[in-house]
C-alpha cells in the first residue's frame, strides 16, 4: 500500500511518514541548493581570469571541490596542493 492510501495508521506510524515525507523535502532542497553552488561557483572559474575549473572532491579532507588550474590541483578548504 502507498502511502497516500486511505489506510489507517497509529500516532507512531503517523508520526514516522510525516519524518519521512519532512526528511524528502529537506534532501530535495539541499540537493538543488547544491546544484546552484556547484553552478554558480562553475561560472565564476569560467568567468576567472585565472582559467580554473572545478575538479572532483578533495581526497585528503573530502570536504570541498579542488581546483584545477596551471597544472595544480588545489583544495581551498584543506590548502592541500598537487601538480597533474
Amino acid at each position: 500500500m502507498t502511502r497516500s492510501s486511505r489506510r489507517q495508521y497509529s500516532p507512531r506510524d503517523r508520526a514516522l511518514v510525516a519524518e519521512f515525507d519532512a526528511l524528502e523535502r529537506r534532501i530535495a532542497k539541499l540537493e538543488h541548493e547544491q546544484s546552484l553552488l556547484y553552478n554558480t561557483l562553475s561560472g565564476l572559474a569560467r568567468e576567472s581570469d585565472l582559467e580554473v575549473s572545478i575538479g572532483s572532491v578533495c581526497t585528503r579532507c573530502t570536504r570541498s571541490y579542488v581546483l584545477i588550474g596551471n597544472g595544480t590541483l588545489y583544495c581551498p578548504k584543506c590548502h592541500s596542493r598537487r601538480t597533474v
